[in-house]
């Protein structure tokens, strides 16, 4: 049976971390380091843009030696977004990741942003389901699972 995003989506919290792309770098940055995340969409006027990430901070404020007080998240953000569906797969998400070598994947369902799923994620629901499949085939071996 394949698992799909829209699963790991439920176990998560529904809350969307965003910023506009008029805001600093450095508030973002801030904003990211409270919340414990690599990553926050980019929405203005309602309209998810674009993805802004660690990486974007390492890659583009420094390489440029740009100031992170008036860099804005418009300049550096990654614009050319990758989505996933509520219905790809886990594996075809871990494929996405290892692919395009980035580590987050808004999920999109038409027009409606559902949230984003990470490469943690991915492998947190993965270790999660081995380690149940794992616990049972023990259970089953030592005919401890009753039918």
């Amino acid at each position: 049976m394949s698992f799909t995003v829209e699963q790991i989506l439920k176990n998560k919290s529904n809350i969307i971390h965003s910023v506009a792309s008029t805001e600093t770098v450095q508030n973002a940055a801030i904003k990211m380091a409270e919340n414990g995340i690599g990553a926050l969409l980019v929405i203005d006027n309602k309209q998810l843009i674009g993805i802004f990430t660690e990486r974007d901070i390492v890659n583009k404020l420094f390489k440029n030696c740009l100031d992170p007080c008036t860099a804005t998240v418009g300049e550096l953000m990654t614009q050319n977004l990758i989505f996933a569906k509520p219905t790809t797969t886990i594996e075809e998400a871990m494929a996405t990741f290892t692919q395009y070598r980035f580590r987050h994947l808004p999920v999109i369902d038409g027009n409606r942003l559902l949230g984003v799923v990470s490469s943690g994620d991915v492998t947190k629901w993965l270790l999660s389901n081995q380690q149940q499949e794992i616990s049972y085939l023990a259970e089953y071996i030592r005919g401890e699972t009753y039918y």
